[in-house]
């Protein structure tokens, strides 16, 4: 079987990044025997980083084509919407060059993207596969100040005009959870819901690190990930802050990533002089497993606006062994209360987050327990390899 992979964004061989979603399913796919080959961008959306073909191993370079695109900073911003078009039209115009022939092709935003390559499979009778990591462009209108929340409603319509047509076209629609999946269903105006399905992100199974034992006079919490616009890094400071004024020296955070917020987030840690609030930087996988041996809960920290349903965070919290303190609402809230053990606090509340991680403070024993069942959990039930094996079977009818 013959299967092209188009995402610019997940991690490919070679690169020093947690395993994702498609770099999981390639070599998955490759396991089964398939031809895969797989189209990316030059740039890591991650890391902000340039890609380099020779940097991946010799025994999968031949299967990736670097698309050269515009390089960006800013997650929300002209140069990432034009560096990801720029990348949409030069991957349709190589694979019209390349005449290659696929039994499937999977795709992903951006929705020109999703459209391009629409339109490629239609005329190549080629079964394309729309997965929906992102509500797009959602997550572009969100950035808009909310005064003219009406322009970015007009602007942006051309761009839904281009994934609606992509839902409705495409041989199969998933996504990484029932929301999204729901939302592509609704604009489709299909009726055929058996070609619709969702596949949790999930997370790999973490290299095993020398366990630690856990403070239980300190509460210590972490948040991975992008300082970028969806994630309220801000509340966080603010909570430390609240904490330091009342003399609260027990709880500590550690932030770990990077993004346009971290000018901001150094200059409020300065002025305030925040003792308990921690830079990290960006840790690659065996660096964040250690601070978080120590840690004893995940911030899901997300803006009251921001679009996500089950990001991967809430999965790469539970393999660490964190209890999960999520601010989503909806599918994300339930998971964490339910299933997990964990609970969540209002979006943007000082007074709520700030009263939740104080009331924790004074259980850490069982807040350490609900860690560890949250990692049971993520074992049985949220690993790549039980979610990925699944997806490849049922859409691809493969066993």
């Amino acid at each position: 079987m013959k299967i092209l992979i188009i995402n610019p964004f997940d991690k490919i061989p070679g690169e020093n990044f947690r395993d994702q979603r498609y770099t999981f399913i390639y070599h998955k796919l490759k396991e089964k025997g398939c031809q895969v080959d797989w189209l990316t961008a030059d740039y890591h959306h991650w890391s902000h980083s340039k890609r380099n073909k020779k940097d991946i191993p010799k025994n999968f370079r031949e299967d990736f084509t670097i698309i050269k695109t515009l390089h960006y900073k800013n997650n929300v911003s002209v140069k990432r919407f034009l560096s990801h078009f720029l990348f949409s039209v030069k991957s349709f115009f190589y694979l019209l060059n390349s005449q290659k022939k696929y039994d499937f092709i999977f795709t992903i935003i951006p929705s020109e993207n999703m459209f391009l390559t629409t339109i490629y499979a239609k005329r190549n009778k080629t079964k394309v596969v729309i997965d929906v990591l992102d509500l797009w462009p959602d997550l572009f209108e969100q950035a808009f100040p909310k005064k003219i929340s009406g322009l970015a409603s007009v602007l942006m319509k051309p761009l839904h005009f281009l994934s609606n047509y992509s839902y409705k076209r495409a041989y199969h629609v998933t996504a990484v959870s029932r929301q999204y999946m729901e939302v592509a269903l609704d604009r489709s105006k299909r009726n055929d819901v058996e070609n619709f399905s969702y596949y949790y992100l999930g997370g790999a199974k973490p290299n095993m690190v020398n366990p630690t034992k856990k403070s239980s006079k300190e509460l210590k919490c972490l948040f991975a990930g992008q300082f970028g616009h969806n994630y309220d890094l801000e509340l966080i400071l603010n909570v430390a802050l609240k904490l330091k004024e009342e003399g609260n020296r027990k709880i500590l955070f550690y932030l770990a990533g990077d993004g346009f917020k971290m000018n901001m987030i150094k200059s409020f840690i300065n002025k305030n002089d925040l003792y308990n609030v921690e830079l990290l930087g960006w840790l690659n996988s065996d660096e964040l497993m250690k601070v978080a041996a120590e840690c004893h809960i995940g911030l899901n920290a997300y803006k009251r606006l921001a679009t996500q349903s089950i990001p991967t965070k809430i999965f790469d919290y539970m393999s660490m062994s964190l209890y999960v303190l999520n601010s989503l609402k909806g599918e994300a809230a339930l998971m964490v209360e339910n299933e997990l053990g964990g609970s969540n606090y209002i979006a943007e509340n000082i007074n709520d987050l700030y009263n939740k991680l104080t009331t924790l403070q004074t259980k850490i024993d069982e807040v350490i327990e609900v860690g560890n069942y949250s990692k049971k959990q993520f074992l049985e039930n949220y690993s790549f390899d039980s979610i990925y094996e699944n997806m490849i079977s049922k859409i691809l009818k493969m066993d």
